[in-house]
């Protein structure tokens, strides 16, 4: 393929990503499918032009070092905006069009990547060997966008804050950059045990937290969920250290497939297979999730989380094992001008990013004792921060809760923190920005859509409790709020589909015998059903006790399924369903005397 073709998908590649920021979800779809596959014409189309020896094996560690600054980008965007990519919103889009014209200016500046193959010495191409290298590439990019290039899924995976397990990735990854440009060979083997290692350390990350199900309701509910003890913490920043070989192995596996010398028609085969494989595993990482909404195939991947990154780590080593034990690297290490430049550049980014993850980052304290003398409630279901026609909508959300300054705020369907949600963390966006403490509740490793539990107060033996479930993963939230020296027993929920009766009875078992209880969440059940007949036998409907009612013109409240219960004798003020719109539910908002 000529190579004036190669700037053309590369251009239209850049260029779908600066355009679909701009555009609703359905013309993101539309144009960041066409930017993928401008780039999955690119890349085949770049490997395919002719090089030598040493240029190839230039070009392979060119690559690496262009990965590397890549990750530490995506981290600093991240760090920057609370877990999403700032480059994505509002004013910041400035960003994404600044690295385009970087990216475009490079490419133009460059040649376009050698020359277009002619016939000469006919080559033996194995086939097997193009397919298993192709694989390990994209296995490499998959582990990255899957979790690394955004250091807040990890720690939402482990319940660990977003510093520490950035600070332990910039350190791992400087440490290695100094390292690895100062090496002129390596060896395989070393990349394959290193390799292993890490492979083995993802699964140990995850096994603590993916939690082993009675199969009947009668036995072990409401489960809480498991105790991590300090050593099994252990697996999580060893994975984070030994998280660079992903630049290696990806090093190694370029360096193998140009020296096959492939032809174009034979790489665009090999990455044909690569793209379907990407698809294939992020469906199996939504599948977690969804499984209960996809016939077949939907029920193998329910607690199966370990399994979808256990897959392309090791998919993104193995091909390791068809070299030789030990790799030439380029003819000379990285010049001093590289190695320092690259220092700097990633230096600054890390700067950047921890300034931005100390000061961005919620710093709540407790309010001094006020003269209200009311507690204020929402309850409130965010459908993944999306509004009623589809669109992420975080600020619009944002501003609705910023209208009735509630001191405790329920969320559910909040679980933005794997790839169906963009990799963002939708509760640590509202936290920063409410400035409020918050427990996020189930890991994402458990398959739940997500609740949490936000709080101008501290929130004090923040626990998480699972429900039986036939279909969708459901738990609980359970905490003690203490205001103005008087403590509230605080739950949150999302019920499964119907809100099942054997949930609720679980529910109920959770809460009895605690005092001064406000139970919110998404309960899935109508007030004529027989599921909210038990729960009103024990606790209050806040709505039909309060003194004073408000309903949006679009809720109909004879088919409300967004609750708040409350101890008997409590007196509520004031309760307003706020419209729908913003979300697919309508906000529930409720007044408590203290």
């Amino acid at each position: 393929i000529h190579p004036r073709w190669v700037q053309v998908f590369a251009v239209i590649a850049v260029l779908g990503r600066v355009v679909e920021i701009f555009l609703s979800t359905r013309g993101q779809m539309i144009i960041g499918g066409i930017g993928v596959a401008a780039f999955l014409m690119y890349f085949p189309s770049l490997l395919a032009q002719s090089r030598n020896s040493g240029e190839r094996k230039r070009f392979a560690r060119e690559m690496g070092f262009g990965l590397t600054l890549a990750i530490f980008t995506s981290m600093m965007l991240r760090a920057l905006h609370s877990g999403s990519d700032i480059s994505a919103f509002g004013m910041f889009h400035a960003i994404s069009l600044g690295l385009a014209v970087i990216a475009l200016y490079l490419l133009f500046r460059a040649k376009a990547g050698g020359t277009v193959q002619t016939q000469g010495e006919p080559v033996s191409v194995k086939m097997g060997r193009v397919h298993a290298y192709t694989l390990g590439l994209t296995s490499v990019v998959v582990v990255l966008y899957f979790a690394f290039t955004a250091p807040n899924v990890i720690a939402r995976w482990a319940g660990v804050s977003k510093l520490s397990v950035f600070g332990t990735l910039v350190v791992a990854w400087i440490t290695f950059g100094w390292w690895w440009m100062r090496q002129k060979t390596i060896s395989s083997k070393l990349i394959l045990w290193w390799g292993l290692a890490f492979a083995a350390m993802v699964l140990f990350t995850i096994l603590p937290h993916q939690v082993a199900f009675p199969r009947t309701q009668d036995v072990g509910y409401p489960l809480p969920a498991p105790d991590i003890s300090f050593w099994q913490y252990i697996p999580l920043y060893l994975m984070l250290l030994l998280s660079p070989v992903l630049v290696l192995a990806f090093i190694f596996h370029l360096d193998g497939l140009l020296d096959e010398r492939p032809k174009f028609r034979q790489l665009a085969g090999a990455f044909g297979l690569a793209g379907f494989y990407i698809l294939v595993m992020v469906f199996a990482q939504i599948f977690t999730t969804v499984y209960d909404y996809i016939p077949v195939i939907g029920p193998f991947f329910r607690d199966k989380f370990w399994l979808v990154f256990l897959v392309p780590s090791l998919g993104a080593i193995l091909p390791v094992l068809l070299f030789a034990e030990t790799t030439q690297g380029a003819d000379d290490a990285f010049s001093p001008a590289a190695r320092r430049d690259w220092l700097i550049l990633v230096k600054v980014m890390s700067v950047v990013a921890v300034i931005g993850l100390v000061v961005l980052t919620a710093h709540p304290s407790a309010p001094a004792a006020s003269s209200s003398n009311t507690i204020r409630v929402f309850q409130y279901n965010i459908q993944q921060g999306y509004n009623n026609h589809g669109e992420q909508n975080f600020e619009g959300q944002i501003k609705l809760i910023r209208s009735k300054s509630p001191d405790i705020l329920g969320l559910e369907e909040c679980d933005t923190a794997r790839i169906a949600g963009g990799n963002t963390d939708v509760v640590a966006y509202f936290a920063d920005r409410l400035n409020m403490y918050s427990y996020y509740g189930p890991s994402p490793v458990t398959g739940t859509f997500g609740i949490a539990l936000l709080s101008k107060y501290p929130i004090g033996n923040p626990k998480t409790y699972f429900l039986y479930s036939k279909g969708e993963q459901v738990a609980v939230i359970e905490a003690q709020v203490i205001i103005d020296r008087q403590a509230f027993t605080v739950y949150v929920t999302h019920l499964g589909n119907s809100g099942p009766i054997f949930q609720i009875r679980q529910m109920l078992t959770l809460m009895r015998g605690q005092s001064n209880i406000i139970a919110m969440g998404d309960f899935n059940f109508r007030p004529y059903e027989e599921q909210y007949a038990l729960a009103t036998a024990e606790y209050e409907d806040a709505y039909t006790h309060a003194e004073q009612q408000m309903v949006a013109a679009n809720v109909d409240i004879n088919d409300r399924i967004d609750h708040v219960f409350v101890t008997p004798g409590t007196s509520v003020q004031y309760v307003e369903y706020l419209p729908k719109g913003e979300s697919d539910h309508p906000a529930l908002y409720v007044e408590i005397q203290k």
